[in-house]
């Protein structure tokens, strides 16, 4: 997901994030792809058992999570993309900072920092469900966590279906 912010992060500085935003057909498009994505993370949410939660408290994963991690890596890289929240976000707090007197250099350094903070947020978040007794503790709960998530991420992607439809009536 950082690495999806940190692209993100680029073409606003390069002002292609005011184009997609200014572009309907690409925010539609935007919208309509993180509305179906969102749809089948929480078709999936929905659809789990408790049995397929087990491995959130089995410490030794060692090599099945070797094995995801490209899988991983792209589930969250098309997240992060497909959030239209993400650049709209972007592009506004750069639009404020970043006015044409603005040095190119300090422009290089704020995406450089933003980006790099975003990993370091996300890694901080890993950390702290890395331990032993949190990860124990997620496990038990992460059953129904799954499945409020799921209700949500599905109102949300329906939400955003439905205002990209909407916008193509």
């Amino acid at each position: 997901m950082a690495t999806a912010s940190a692209l993100y992060i680029a073409l606003c500085i390069i002002g292609m994030g005011s184009v997609i935003a200014s572009s309907l057909v690409l925010m539609s498009v935007l919208k309509l792809l993180g509305g179906a994505f969102l749809l089948s993370v929480a078709y999936h949410a929905l659809k789990a058992r408790r049995s397929d939660y087990a491995f959130i408290t089995d410490l030794e994963t060692g090599s099945k999570a070797q094995n995801s991690f490209a899988k991983e890596f792209a589930l969250g890289l098309f997240s992060g993309l497909s959030d239209p929240k993400s650049i709209i976000f972007y592009m506004s707090l750069f639009s404020v900072i970043l006015t044409p007197n603005v040095n190119p250099a300090l422009s290089v350094a704020l995406g450089a920092w933003m980006s790099v903070s975003e990993f370091l947020w996300g890694a901080a978040i890993v950390m702290a469900l890395s331990g032993r007794r949190v990860r124990t503790a997620f496990g038990k709960a992460a059953f129904y966590i799954d499945k409020l998530a799921g209700v949500l991420l599905g109102l949300i992607g329906l939400k955003l279906l439905q205002s990209a439809l909407q916008r193509q009536l």
